[in-house]
């Protein structure tokens, strides 16, 4: 079996200081858990208008702190470029790597999004963790993938070399991300 050529390979996870947002909104929810937590255990105050029962809280509050410390610690975005097609992996919602072979793919290019607006009004599904400039795939079904990269550069050039001027592909359309 032939070995597979690597052209790009990026891994971008949470554990990056770019990604604070995420780590704010952890801190506040645990913060709101472990202040319920020492209200109704602790000081024996009832926490809320229907407050759980303390030996339910004193389970979920160390759960809900493992399981946000474990999304926080392991998710990642995988992204590899190759002679196949994209694959991308997003731990822990895709387990496994996604692949997206050339011949599926319309059109690719690198560009600029809003990721509040494209998270939601837009008909791609959108893999990112942090930033604001992707890799879009039009697919040939019509469906749209887009990829967060913080290497837009680096993927624009292997697409370069994937379709070279003289060939008479159009998959590739180049980007004006300059500012």
């Amino acid at each position: 079996m032939k070995q597979k050529e690597i052209n790009f390979y990026e891994n971008q996870n949470v554990l990056n200081l770019k990604c604070w947002y995420w780590w704010l909104l952890a801190l506040f929810i645990n913060g709101l858990f472990i202040f319920g937590f020492v209200q109704q255990i602790v000081f024996h105050r009832q926490f809320g208008n229907n407050p759980m029962s303390d030996t339910g809280l004193s389970i979920f509050v160390p759960l809900a702190l493992i399981i946000s410390l474990f999304f926080l610690c392991f998710t990642r975005l995988e992204t590899v470029i190759d002679n196949n097609g994209i694959s991308i992996r997003y731990f822990p919602s895709l387990w496994r790597y996604k692949t997206v072979v050339w011949d599926d793919i319309e059109t690719i290019y690198i560009r600029k999004y809003n990721p509040l607006i494209n998270n939601r009004l837009s008909s791609s599904i959108v893999y990112k963790l942090y930033g604001n400039i992707g890799l879009q795939l039009e697919l040939k079904n019509g469906k749209r993938i887009l990829v967060g990269t913080q290497r837009s550069e680096e993927i624009e050039e292997i697409l370069k070399q994937r379709t070279p001027e003289s060939s008479n592909s159009q998959i590739f359309k180049s980007s004006n991300l300059k500012s």
